[in-house]
C-alpha cells in the first residue's frame, strides 16, 4: 500500500516538475524544437528500458494501431501544451489540465454512450468545476488578452489526452507497459520529426538548457507513466487517480519558488473549486 502510494505521488510530482521545466526551457527555445528534444530523449530511454529487459517491440496490425494513439498523447496533447506554455504560468497550466479526467468523463458519454447516475449532479459538479477554470484564468485574460490563444491552446491539448485514454482503452488489451509506451514515444517522436521538417521550426538546443530539456522529456514522458502504471501493481486505481490531483499543487508550488509565478487570492479560490469538483467527479462518476 505505501509502495503503490509512493510510487503514484512520484507520477504526480514527475509530471508537475516537468511542466515547470519545460516553461523554463521556452524562455531560451522554440516550442516546436522542445518538444523534438524531450520526446526524442524519452523515447531513446524507452528504447534503452525494452533492450536491456530483452523485450521486442510487436509490428502487427493491432500492435501499429495501439502505437499510432501517440498522436493523440503524447504528440498533440503535449505540442499544443508546450505552445499555450509561452502565454500562461506553469502552474496554472496544471490546474486546467487537471479538468482531464472530466472531458474522459464526457468523451465517454459522448462516444460510447456510457449512462451517468444522477446527472443533475453530474451537471453541478461540472459547472463547478468550469467555473473555477474561469476564475483561474479570468485575472490573466484581462490582463494579457493575448493570454487566450494560451487558454484555447492548453485546453485542446486537455482534449487530445483525454480522447488518447478514452480510444485506447478501448484498443489495448494486452500490452506490456514498456512495450506500449515505446511504440507510442517512437511514433510521436517520428510525427515530430515530420512536424519540425513542415514548419522549419528551430532545433537549436542551448546548452545550459541540455540537462533541463532531457530531465524534463525523461520525466513527462516516461518516468511518470512507469511510476504510474507500478503504481496499480500494489493499490486501486481510485487511490492512485487520486494522488494526480498532487500534480497542479506541485506545479504551482515550484512555478512560485523558481519562476517567480504568483497567484491571486481568486485564483487560489478557482484552484480549490477545480480540484475539488474534479476530484469528487472523478470519484463519483469513475469510468473503469
Amino acid at each position: 500500500m505505501i509502495k503503490g502510494v509512493l510510487f503514484a505521488f512520484l507520477a504526480a510530482f514527475s509530471w508537475g516538475a516537468a511542466i515547470v521545466m519545460s516553461k523554463k526551457g521556452l524562455e531560451n527555445m522554440d516550442a516546436g524544437g522542445l518538444f523534438f528534444w524531450q520526446v526524442g530523449s524519452a523515447a531513446m530511454l524507452s528504447w534503452f528500458v525494452l533492450a536491456i529487459s530483452r523485450k521486442k517491440l510487436p509490428v502487427t496490425k493491432k500492435s501499429i494501431l495501439a502505437y499510432s494513439t501517440g498522436i493523440f498523447e503524447p504528440f498533440l496533447a503535449y505540442t499544443f501544451t508546450l505552445y499555450g506554455l509561452k502565454f500562461i504560468s506553469a502552474g496554472i497550466t496544471a490546474v486546467i489540465f487537471s479538468l482531464e479526467s472530466v472531458f474522459i468523463l464526457i468523451l465517454s458519454v459522448i462516444l460510447f454512450f456510457v449512462k451517468i447516475v444522477s446527472p443533475l449532479h453530474f451537471i453541478l459538479l461540472l459547472t463547478g468545476a468550469m467555473a473555477g477554470s474561469i476564475m483561474v484564468a479570468l485575472p490573466d485574460i484581462n490582463d494579457r488578452i493575448d493570454n487566450i490563444t494560451g487558454y484555447i491552446l492548453i485546453v485542446a491539448g486537455v482534449l487530445s489526452a483525454s480522447f488518447y485514454v478514452v480510444i485506447s482503452s478501448r484498443l489495448i488489451v494486452n500490452f506490456e507497459p514498456v512495450t506500449l509506451l515505446t511504440g507510442q514515444l517512437t511514433f510521436s517522436f517520428i510525427l515530430a520529426c515530420f512536424f519540425i521538417v513542415l514548419t522549419g521550426t528551430s532545433l537549436q538546443l542551448p546548452v545550459e538548457s541540455v540537462f533541463l530539456v532531457f530531465l524534463s522529456g525523461i520525466l513527462q514522458y516516461f518516468l511518470a507513466f512507469c511510476f504510474y502504471l507500478y503504481s496499480l501493481r500494489w493499490i486501486p486505481v481510485h487511490i492512485a487517480g487520486a494522488m494526480l490531483y498532487f500534480i497542479p499543487l506541485v506545479a504551482l508550488l515550484l512555478s512560485w519558488f523558481f519562476l517567480q509565478e504568483d497567484i491571486s487570492f481568486i485564483q487560489g479560490l478557482g484552484v480549490f473549486i477545480t480540484i475539488l469538483c474534479v476530484y469528487i467527479l472523478n470519484k463519483k462518476y469513475a469510468i473503469e
